[in-house]
């Protein structure tokens, strides 16, 4: 046989691609699909995993965020005892990061949560669990009592109110909801899960 034929004939395999780690934003988006139709223990270890990775870059607020999500995720799929241990890790991370007004405002929004799904006897004792820890703050640090929060921010010029903010990240793809968002400015607000800005369209009074 020619030694030409020989070659092709014991061509050597190319290595395979191997395929590249998703990073957090396609992780996120991910477990924000699979949130979205129902698959809720399927991106509940996502959300987990992306808090962890939060925490351990020190951002306690998207960390709590992540976690929060996660905890929803088990409440949907009726898995009470671990959504009650991601809620409780959501409040910790906020308060490691001094971050007792959102504690404060986030809790009774767990407990109605818990309450909807017919848990009572757990979202009164959650209730009772965090309003102890958060009366053992040293009253320089104890948050500011919740004003029930409008649905924008209390700084807009009375000429200029934001019409809507975008149905969704354009970053994450995550949901956006006015209430849930953290404001910057007068039409800037911050994304839950990833962080990115939000900008909210403005329009006379």
């Amino acid at each position: 046989m020619p030694a030409k034929e020989e070659k092709m004939l014991f061509r050597p395999r190319r290595p395979r691609r191997l395929l590249r780690p998703r990073g957090p934003l396609q992780l996120l988006g991910r477990a924000q699909q699979l949130f979205e139709t129902g698959q809720y223990q399927e991106a509940a270890p996502i959300f987990e995993r992306l808090a962890q990775g939060a925490a351990e870059r020190g951002m306690w607020s998207r960390a709590g965020d992540l976690a929060l999500q996660a905890a929803r995720c088990y409440l949907e799929a009726g898995q009470v005892d671990f959504a009650l241990e991601r809620g409780k890790q959501a409040l910790r991370l906020y308060g490691r990061g001094g971050l007792f007004g959102k504690v404060q405002s986030i809790l009774p929004r767990m407990v109605q949560a818990l309450e909807n799904k017919g848990y009572h006897e757990q979202a009164q004792a959650l209730r009772a669990e965090v309003e102890a820890r958060l009366a053992e703050i040293p009253p320089e640090r104890r948050p500011v009592p919740p004003v029930r929060a409008a649905r924008w921010p209390f700084f807009l010029h009375p000429d200029q109110m934001p019409r809507e903010l975008p149905a969704q990240c354009s970053s994450c793809g995550a949901p956006v909801r006015p209430d849930e968002v953290t404001w910057l400015d007068q039409t800037s607000a911050e994304c839950p899960y990833c962080g990115s800005v939000l900008k909210a369209s403005t329009g006379a009074r």
